[in-house]
């Protein structure tokens, strides 16, 4: 039989709910053999020796898909006299994994069967057929009870195959959280992990499983919990504490749902700052997220943060630059570190090392050169929030005028707008961009437009080449950009300007 395990799964990059969700809560058949001779093994099935046709029936179940021509014979054995045959029977249908819907009746008939390992593999071979899962509801959440440990974990996970509809059976899979076999309460958390909010009832029970005495449990209840809702702040202190687990599936998944909890993680603050530095980088990288989900409040944790940009791990790099721009100025010492970060090989890096080097605002000076490098990114989203991080650099942004005067031209209409909001930021000091502002009035979007007669007033006297163009805009364009046009003409010559002043006049 197909003896279920805690470990086929958990100790993978899956969580032991992730590992739930893909229907893997029992170990996989052994890999389909080439060389099996299918119609020998059929045969077999029918022979006298009873060793023979339970031995040829689990090898029908380790050859997988190529033994589906079998189901027919396979059916009929699940009559067998001896337990032990029907046994490998049921246990062939779930190494061969599909096809063997016709055998639902008969496996149906077989929950009942006086033999424990019957049941059991029954009960798994159900949980693979989803529907025929559903179908078998009622006689499932009976076999929750089944006086046999390994039973009521297959029930549990068959419960879990079946995906929903099991709701009024969250009661007794609570109850199989304190069952004295460990795979039992593994099944019944991924069980009701399964039913998502249908099973909020069960937070409380979840939160007391993160002390279970075996890892694989305490893995999949703290995966659990996000699943199950969002009102499990309760759990944020015991959470905290499986951030220190010696098993790296726990602080994963205690990672995560921390991550999941916002503001409310807050409680684990201190932990989470040491997670930064787990061996683990999913751990480094969830922790990360949830200290930038907390929303602020954790400024201990910049030089830490600042440390996990140079981390190995790309994701740990995005996340760690995604919770320093949460500190807005409060991370105006990882701007060096950010600013490097503009020309990482991961995409996701990039684009947040931008986003928080937009949030520092004006204390992004030192990174103007990297930001006008990152004007030219492949990347519409990073060359986007580049230009206007260097918004926030003011005055100070006036050595990348040059490569904003050429993202004035980009493809990308949000580029253009944003690297315009940049010079109006510079102000006089971008005067060298009046020519290409001058063109950018023509261009498709309104958006644009705006943002760019600002920026020719912004500049003030050292644009007065854009009167010309503004004054033909404050009579052709629309009423918004003609009342435009008309204030920055003003402006331009109340600063300087040379053109006479244009009468004012009723707007429609």
């Amino acid at each position: 039989m197909y003896k279920i395990t805690l470990k086929n799964c958990g100790r993978a990059a899956l969580t032991a709910f992730a590992c739930a969700a893909a229907g893997l809560l029992f170990s996989p058949p052994a890999a389909a053999s080439e060389k099996a001779d299918i119609p020998g093994l059929v045969e077999k099935l029918g022979g006298e020796n009873a060793a023979a046709r339970r031995d040829a029936a689990v090898a029908l179940g380790q050859a997988g898909l190529a033994a589906k021509d079998a189901v027919p014979a396979l059916i009929k054995t699940l009559k067998d006299p001896e337990p032990g045959v029907r046994a490998a029977a049921v246990g062939a249908f779930t190494g061969i994994g599909a096809g063997y819907e016709a055998a639902f009746p008969e496996l149906m008939k077989l929950l009942a069967d006086p033999d424990a390992e019957v049941r059991q593999n029954s009960a798994e071979a159900l949980g693979q057929l989803k529907p025929g899962a559903r179908n078998a509801l009622p006689a499932l959440v009976k076999l929750l009870g089944d006086p046999d440990p390994g039973v009521r974990a297959a029930a549990a996970g068959a419960l879990a195959g079946a995906e929903t509809g099991y709701e009024s059976s969250v009661p007794v899979l609570e109850k199989l959280l304190a069952d004295p076999d460990a795979s039992v309460r593994w099944n019944a958390v991924g069980a009701l992990a399964r039913l998502g909010r249908g099973a909020k009832r069960s937070v409380p029970a979840l939160v007391k499983l993160l002390a279970d005495s075996d890892p694989a449990v305490r893995a999949a209840a703290a995966s659990a919990l996000p699943a199950a809702g969002t009102d499990y702040a309760s759990a944020a202190p015991a959470l905290a504490g499986l951030l220190a687990d010696p098993d790296e599936t726990v602080r994963r998944n205690s990672a995560a749902a921390l991550a999941g909890l916002g503001a409310s993680a807050k409680p684990a603050l201190a932990a989470l700052v040491n997670a930064l530095g787990d061996k683990d980088p999913f751990v480094r990288a969830s922790a990360a997220t949830a200290l930038g989900g907390i929303g602020g409040g954790y400024l201990s944790a910049a030089p830490a943060l600042v440390k996990l940009l140079a981390d190995t791990d790309a994701p740990s790099r995005a996340a760690a630059a995604v919770a320093l721009s949460r500190l807005g100025s409060g991370a105006k010492a990882a701007v060096p570190a950010l600013a490097k970060n503009l020309a990482d090989k991961d995409a996701a890096v990039r684009f947040n090392s931008a986003v928080a080097l937009g949030a520092v605002g004006g204390e992004v000076k030192p990174a103007v050169p990297a930001l006008a490098k990152a004007l030219k990114d492949p990347e519409t989203g990073v060359r986007q929030l580049a230009a206007l991080a260097l918004a926030g650099a003011g005055p100070d942004g006036k050595a990348a005028v040059p490569a904003l005067t050429q993202a004035l031209e980009d493809k990308d209409a949000l580029v253009r707008q944003n690297a315009a909001t940049a010079l109006a930021a510079v102000g006089p000091g971008a005067k060298d961009a009046v020519p290409a502002l001058i063109q950018l009035l023509e261009d498709k979007s309104v958006e644009v437009k705006k943002i760019t007669i600002s920026a020719l007033g912004a500049i003030g006297p050292g644009a007065k080449a854009a009167i010309p163009a503004l004054t033909r805009l404050s009579s052709e364009g629309t009423p918004e950009l003609r009342s435009m046009s008309d204030a920055v003409l003003v402006q331009i010559n109340r600063t300087g300007g040379s053109a006479p002043l244009k009468p004012s006049r009723t707007r429609p």
